[in-house]
């Protein structure tokens, strides 16, 4: 049984696996119209630029919580 169990995961954790992996982010890509890509420079604007209207105390940065998010999904 753990023989067949190895052999069986090693077959999913292969190539099948990683061709759904590439072809769902290819889909989602072209499905959204390479959203990813068009509004990087403004993500990134965002993300690296000084905000002067962070006043409000407790308030953090664009960079700040996307470093956060990033540390979530880890």
């Amino acid at each position: 049984m753990t023989e067949f169990i190895t052999k069986l995961s090693d077959i999913i954790w292969g190539p099948p696996l990683l061709i759904l992996l590439v072809g769902t982010g290819v889909y989602l890509t072209f499905r959204i119209s390479f959203l990813q890509f068009s509004k990087l420079p403004y993500a990134l604007k965002l993300a690296f630029s000084k905000n002067q209207d962070q006043s409000s105390e407790g308030d953090i940065s664009h960079f700040q919580s996307l470093m956060t998010a990033l540390a979530g999904n880890g």
